[in-house]
């Protein structure tokens, strides 16, 4: 620069001194000069706060990338191992296995042909992977050998098959570990012993092929062309920087002078220690605490005869036994870092005219942008502030969602340093955020999915984060679009909501054990208040034609405040078996009209009590509706029973209309009516408009409450209107579903002969209560205290139904119920649960035909084994699907043409079930979001010869390929695919199978097949998938 430059100001020197210039004149010359050695001296001091701050930020890039190179090869290794693994564990490896092993010439060629055949296609699905083999664990000879690149040669005959054991990855497979995947060191491929030419630099994973003994017969190893696992690291560092691979002893694997890279093969030595021995020894020595492996930088290693800046960091191949390291690194020259003080000067005598002109200018415009660089330092200062000393996590990413910046509080909430953090994928660490998806964004703002809003709307803004050491925990989730209008960047602020979860996880705990001791309570309230009311019943029956009218308005007294005291404590259990998600509806088709018109007719004579009208008006068209017609009509009867009550001398109105797809019931008085405030809390529980109204009128406050929860969960509304002195209208509006009107046909049960019942309750007075709830001209009943004497009994009599409690001394109901079902004998006789523990699931899933809680109405037993008798002929249908919309269509259609339906979101618990109970055919879904899957129950139903000529319906939302579909047709009746099959022609097809012949009939059918479940709608296994 000094010679170019010099020249014009010897020439300016030359004609100032000829102009012999005066004060004035040097007094400008010397402001000019001085000038200009005060922007000269300005110039200095920039450049060398630039080559700093440039080699300050090219420190944090390299390792960054450093640490993105290291992240993208343990993806590598990770996804080889799940692939190694996955190919010994399949059936044609383990096939071959178990041949090598026994030794059978004839079996060992077929599964090599499959083998051979798995292989070639492991090899075509993945680039990288260019040669499998298999080699003998004892000897080291190669089995089999196949190369991408001689596909036509993929077997090789025995004279092109090679002797690896003097390769040093036989011997450590040989003498390894107990882990079954193995990672080699990366060498050149050598073919007969010599390298193989042109190079291939290699990479080989193995794992371990056991036999039935559990001795390792061969190793499986796959060649890895370790130059294309390199062409991706090139692409994540782009066009400006360079890779640098180096083994553990620093010998170059990857270096931009190829002549270097793998040097070693021929007898060279080309090494960091030996380039830069002082930056091997910080890189192999004593490292940083908190970090596992060494990392260092360095602003000056000589690649190609100049300087350059480079990252490297020690990683563990993680995944193999061997437990070997790589050092990876990225790099660029020195001279693209730091800028160029002679650069930034003109060569021509002009530019230093012009120079000495503008110094006036230049001056006061570096005092002007040293001021506001200064404001920008202080600004930064004060966010940088903010951001250390904020305690939750700050995060600042890219567009595509990498992360750039990290406060040392994200550093502490991850479990590592806010450094680390940098070039890592925000999704690595809360994988719910798919940063770089703008269509997740409305207004800047990230978005939850509206499925996790739809489920949880108070927690929406929850996700589950990753911790450096595996562990999960949950965060509050802020992510918002940054307003820079050169790129797209995101700021997301995460809070850890560890504590917030656990102390809503203790009171939700808190809750249920609230409502499991209301529960309790409730049971032992109502165990003597059945009898109670039971014995009330028969004694006034006994007494109608013999005793006086006062004996018996006696009678009716106790038994109607004791059916009063029956429905406060069903609405208190109600509400806590709602509250604890026990609650289950007893869904069936109906007639609405009907219903209306039974519940008027009960409600009749309270509707009178006061003097009041009853005006009824249901439409015509209201038709039949899916619904729990016992919990609806309930609902009816608390509104009626309250306009009844708040009404004196005036009207109560009935009326029912459809619309469209809803259907509407409506009960208004001319009452008393409430205010706005009353309103409000008209349906809290326990409540009641006003504590004169309560003294005067009286009530638990539990009817309206119990009342809009039954019809939440039927998936409907309450609304109430209301003015005070003019009355109350209350309306519930449900879906209507159309449904088939004609009657099923299935076969009827014969009840015309006399049953056999046994009854077992280590109650006597339940004993006889049950007993005379049976009619003596459909029933003869036998009872006993205990299970062990049932069993007794039953090993010399036949009974057609059992009536059996679960709390009794010595043999509890559990016991002898597995006992009854793992005996041929006795396996087919139904059990019907009646007990104060337990419910309908449990029993049904042990082997019960029903479950019948104490304390119970007469009519509830009736019921209960009218069920059972309907389920002996084994017309059930299991269904097994994990989709909860799908699963409730399927029961809903299996039960319009009058078939039983069982289902299940599992397969384990499908599979107990059938077990137990041989259904008439089974609906099968294939993928389960959880645990086996459809094709492990075909698998497990055709191993047992009683249940391998149950029907089978596939139906599926999974891609079958043509060997599938042909291996399933061979195994089921039909495979349908979800959204493109005739519901009507599967109904068919049901009806056919089940009709046409009885399963309990078949050949091969069990004995200790007990009959199917009641038809009603049951998850069992979980409502949520």
């Amino acid at each position: 620069m000094w010679q170019s430059v010099q020249p014009p100001i010897a020439a300016l020197a030359r004609r100032l001194r000829s102009l012999r210039p005066g004060f004035g004149m040097k007094s400008a010359l010397f402001f000019l000069l001085y000038s200009a050695a005060i922007i000269g001296a300005m110039a200095v001091t920039a450049h060398l706060d630039q080559r700093r701050q440039a080699e300050e930020l090219t420190e944090q890039r390299l390792k960054g990338l450093a640490v993105a190179l290291e992240a993208r090869i343990q993806a590598f290794l990770r996804g080889s191992r799940h692939q190694m693994l996955s190919l010994i564990d399949s059936y044609p490896l383990r096939r071959y296995a178990n041949a090598l092993e026994e030794g059978s010439p004839g079996e060992l060629e077929f599964a090599t042909a499959q083998v051979a055949d798995l292989l070639r296609a492991h090899l075509a699905a993945h680039a990288m992977h260019y040669q499998a083999r298999l080699i003998d664990a004892r000897s080291g000879w190669e089995l089999m050998r196949l190369d991408k690149d001689r596909y036509t040669d993929a077997i090789h005959s025995a004279e092109d098959l090679q002797d690896k054991s003097h390769r040093d990855y036989f011997q450590e497979l040989k003498g390894g570990g107990a882990d079954r995947f193995y990672v080699s060191a990366v060498n050149l491929n050598r073919e007969h012993g010599a390298v193989e030419t042109p190079h291939r630099p290699t990479l080989r994973l193995a794992a371990r092929l056991r036999g039935k003994s559990d001795r390792p017969v061969a190793f499986l190893v796959i060649n890895i062309s370790f130059a294309s696992l390199m062409s991706d690291l090139h692409r994540i560092l782009g066009d400006s920087h360079v890779p640098l691979v180096l083994d553990s002893l620093t010998r170059y694997l990857v270096h931009p002078d190829r002549r270097r890279a793998f040097a070693f093969e021929f007898g060279r030595v080309e090494s960091l220690a030996v380039d830069a021995p002082e930056v091997a020894a910080r890189l192999l020595g004593p490292h940083a605490p908190g970090m596992p492996y060494g990392e260092v930088f360095t602003p000056d290693l000589p690649i190609r005869g100049e300087p350059y800046m480079a990252a490297l960091r020690v990683m563990p191949m993680q995944g193999g036994d061997n437990r070997r390291t790589l050092i990876v690194g990225a790099a660029m020259p020195a001279r693209q870092v730091y800028p160029s003080l002679l650069g930034s000067v003109t060569h021509s005598r002009e530019a230093l005219v012009v120079l000495l002109l503008v110094a006036l200018s230049a001056t006061f415009l570096v005092a002007r942008a040293r001021a506001h660089g200064q404001r920008v330092a202080a600004t930064h200062a004060k966010l940088k502030g903010v951001l250390e000393t904020a305690q939750d996590g700050i995060v600042i990413t890219d567009g595509a969602g990498r992360i750039e910046e990290a406060n040392p509080a994200a550093g502490r909430l991850f479990g590592v340093k806010g450094a680390e953090l940098v070039g890592k994928p925000l999704d690595a660490l809360v994988p719910a955020l798919a940063a770089a998806d703008p269509s997740r964004f409305r207004k800047g703002v990230w978005q939850p999915s509206e499925a996790k809003e739809a489920a949880d709307p108070d927690d929406h803004a929850i996700e589950m984060a990753r911790r450096a050491d595996g562990r999960e925990f949950p965060v509050h989730v802020s992510l918002a679009e940054l307003p820079d209008p050169r790129q797209r960047r995101l700021a997301a602020i995460l809070h850890d909501q560890s504590d917030m979860v656990a102390a809503r996880q203790a009171a939700v705990a808190a809750n249920l054990a609230k409502s499991q001791f209301l529960t309790a309570m409730s049971h032992e309230l109502r165990t003597p208040l059945n009898a109670v009311l039971l014995y009330s019943q028969m004694v006034a029956e006994d007494l109608a034609d013999s005793a006086s009218p006062e004996v018996l308005a006696d009678l009716e007294r106790i038994h109607q405040a004791g059916a009063h005291l029956m429905d406060l404590i069903n609405g208190v259990l109600d509400l806590a078996r709602i509250e604890t998600g026990r609650m289950e509806l007893n869904m069936a088709t109906f007639d609405l009209a009907e219903m209306v018109a039974d519940t008027v007719s009960l409600a009749g004579p309270v509707l009178r009590q006061n003097g009041n009208q009853l005006l009824v008006d249901v439409a015509d068209d209201m038709g039949m509706i899916v619904g729990d017609r016992v919990k609806l009509r309930q609902c009816m009867i608390n509104l009626i029973s309250n306009a009844a009550k708040f009404t004196e001398q005036g009207a109560v109105t009935i009326a029912g209309w459809r619309q469209h797809d809803m259907v509407f019931l409506s009960v208004a008085d001319t009452g008393i009516g409430m205010d706005e405030e009353q309103l409000g809390r008209v349906f809290n529980v326990f409540e009641q408009a006003s504590t004169q109204i309560k003294a005067k009128y009286g009530g638990s406050g539990v009817g309206l409450a119990l009342t809009r929860q039954f019809i939440d969960l039927m998936g409907g509304q309450i609304e109430v209107s209301s003015q005070l002195g003019e009355g109350s209208c209350f309306t519930i509006s449900l879906p209507a579903v159309a449904v088939s009107t004609s009657p099923p046909s299935p076969d009827q049960v014969n009840v015309g002969q006399r049953m056999k019942v046994l009854v077992v309750d280590d109650d006597p007075a339940m004993r006889a209560l049950l007993g005379s709830q049976l009619e003596p001209n459909l029933y003869e009943v036998v009872g006993l205290p205990g299970g062990q004497q049932a069993l007794e009994y039953l090993a010399s009599h036949a009974v057609d139904l059992i009536l059996m409690d679960i709390l009794m001394p010595e043999m509890d109901g559990w016991d002898t119920l597995r006992v009854l079902k793992a005996e041929p004998r006795t396996a087919n006789i139904p059990v019907l649960v009646v007990s104060i523990v337990g419910d309908r699931e449990i029993s049904e899933v042990q082997g019960a035909c029903g479950h019948v809680r104490k304390p119970f109405r007469a009519d509830d037993i009736a019921a209960a084994i009218e069920r059972c008798q309907a389920c002996r002929m084994g017309r059930s249908v299991v269904i097994v699907e994990d989709d909860l919309n799908m699963r409730a269509a399927l029961v809903r259609a299996v039960e319009r043409v009058g078939l039983p339906a069982v289902a299940f979101f599992g397969v384990d618990d499908a599979l107990y079930h059938v077990r137990l109970r041989r259904p008439g055919a089974i609906l099968l879904d294939l993928q389960m979001a959880r645990g086996p899957s459809g094709f492990d129950m075909l698998d497990e139903l055709a191993n047992e010869p009683a249940l391998a000529e149950v029907p089978v319906f596939v139906i599926t939302g999974v891609t079958l390929s043509v060997d599938q579909r042909a291996a399933l047709a061979e195994r089921c009746q039909m495979v349908l695919e979800k959204g493109a099959f005739d519901l009507d022609g599967l109904m068919a097809h049901l009806l056919e199978f089940i009709s046409g012949e009885c399963p309990n009939d078949r050949p091969g059918a069990s004995d200790r097949v007990p009959p199917a479940a009641p038809p009603a709608l049951r998850m069992v296994g979980g409502e949520q998938p």
